[in-house]
């Protein structure tokens, strides 16, 4: 069984099955919905697309 999941943790290492995970920039996330968040707030268009790029990890 190949288990997949959403963020990075160094114990996925010791599981036995080959594992899938996704890294994702936890900061770049807060500081871009902060950013919208506070355009939000300001009443100004939040039409905005944001891409926030991930790193895929494959161990086993």
């Amino acid at each position: 069984m190949v288990i997949g999941t959403f963020d990075e943790h160094t114990m996925l290492e010791f599981l036995p099955n080959p594992v899938i995970s996704v890294q994702q920039n936890a900061y770049e996330i807060a500081e871009q919905a902060q950013n919208l968040m506070q355009k939000a707030l300001g009443e100004k268009s939040i039409s905005d697309r944001i891409v926030i790029p991930a790193k895929v990890i494959s161990r086993g």
